[in-house]
């Protein structure tokens, strides 16, 4: 009986890793596209691994305050010319707010751990914060150790609802970073999962020089990301995961990013995947003139795009005083592009001009969602709807479809579609 019954089991056990990875990102050979000798990431500094190592452990309540003791410890040490230390949280559930990191201090987070924001009662939350004073930090990270570790938004922070909002992580001037290896459970919350601003007027105002790798988000909100970039430079975006909303979202819409003309420049992204979301990859400049934006293996299932590329415009709501359109620089460019169609994705109305004119009957209000962000539903739109003209170039044999009713749809869509 039993030998009957190893083949099935077999299969069973085939099916459900398949199952577990089957949202996983495709990896490549990033390093060749990313030479050592690129500055536009994170350098670990010489000896890191080396350097003094604090453990903490959680205690009952808010913990915000023995890990912040244990990293203000760490940026003070110097050990045989070598600055600063590392801080390791073991095995536990932590509840914080407000940490701020500090240059040379590398925190790593073991497999298994659990954060939980400790939300204010009123306001906004943030979990960990770079550089968000406008004071310089450099040579920081925050990674998993010996795996992902969790962020778990409890049950009240839908925010979208209540009027508040949680960030896991905000960046400001801070300058060779890494984050990487995390898992986010969102509840649908305002506000982006990482954010990427800028402190001040000028461009060293901005986050520099680092990379973000190997996250994932889950019940992430329509209208947000797991990685959003208002304000950035020389920065790498790898392995990014998100069930809902956007992957990566690339949008210098900030006010006083425009005020200032602060954006984005030379930022590569790589194998971005979003399933039941948005878009994979949202680029919109608004009023800004931005660098150099490249895009590798973006994979969208059941989403209304996989790559919307915006056209830029001056609001309403800013002096239009010598701003123009905003626009990305000449060299950006999305190549491998992966959509499968869906027959009921979430869907904002006014993309709906863009949908197949065959499949606009099937768009339609839709209640009870449990992501407020979301009003309507309805077919996948089009694999790439590229509305900034040349500027990122987006070639057809670069994108491929599959999917509900494929045969409806082109691969490109650059302008409403009519009859």
């Amino acid at each position: 009986m039993i030998k009957h019954l190893l083949p099935i089991l077999c299969f069973a056990i085939l099916l459900s890793s398949c199952s577990e990875n089957a949202l996983e990102p495709e990896t490549t050979n990033d390093e060749a596209l990313i030479k050592s000798s690129d500055t536009s990431k994170y350098s670990d500094p010489n000896g890191r691994a080396n350097l003094p190592n604090e453990n903490i452990s959680p205690v009952n309540g808010n913990d915000t305050g023995i890990v912040q003791a244990a990293i203000d410890r760490a940026t003070a040490k110097n050990t045989n010319g070598r600055p600063g230390g590392r801080v390791t949280l073991k095995k536990g559930t932590y509840q914080l707010e407000g940490v701020v990191l500090k240059s040379n201090v590398h925190i790593e987070i073991e497999k298994g751990t659990r954060i939980v924001p400790q939300l204010r009662s009123r306001g906004s939350s943030n979990i960990f914060l770079l550089g968000r004073d406008g004071i310089e930090i450099k040579n920081v990270s925050i990674r998993g150790k010996g795996g992902k570790f969790t962020v778990k938004y409890p049950p009240n922070t839908n925010t979208i609802v209540n009027g508040r909002g949680v960030r896991s992580f905000i960046l400001g001037k801070v300058s060779n970073f890494l984050l990487k290896d995390f898992n986010v459970i969102d509840r649908y919350t305002k506000f982006s999962v990482v954010a990427c601003i800028t402190t001040g007027t000028t461009d060293n105002d901005r986050p520099r020089n680092g990379t973000f790798e190997n996250i994932s988000v889950q019940n992430l909100s329509h209208g947000y990301g797991v990685v959003q970039v208002n304000a950035g430079a020389n920065l790498v975006l790898r392995n990014l995961k998100s069930t809902g909303g956007v992957a990566a979202r690339i949008e210098t819409d900030l006010h006083d990013n425009i005020i200032n003309q602060i954006g984005v420049d030379n930022i590569s992204i790589f194998n971005v995947q979003t399933t039941d979301g948005y878009t994979p990859l949202l680029m919109n400049p608004h009023a800004i003139h931005n660098g150099r934006v490249t895009a590798d293996n973006v994979k969208a299932m059941r989403c209304e795009f996989a790559v919307l590329i915006r056209d830029g415009f001056v609001a309403k709501d800013i002096p239009a005083d010598g701003l123009t359109p905003g626009s990305f620089a000449q060299g950006s460019k999305v190549t491998r592009i992966n959509a499968v169609y869906g027959d009921n994705v979430p869907s904002h109305p006014k993309n709906n001009k863009y949908r197949p004119f065959s499949l606009r009957s099937e768009f339609a209000e839709s209640s009870g969602e449990a992501d407020p962000g979301i009003s309507h539903r309805g077919p996948s739109i089009t694999a790439v709807g590229n509305f900034a003209g040349d500027e990122v170039t987006v070639l057809e044999s670069e994108v491929t479809h599959s999917g509900y009713k494929v045969g409806e749809h082109v691969k490109i869509t650059t302008k409403p579609v009519t009859r």
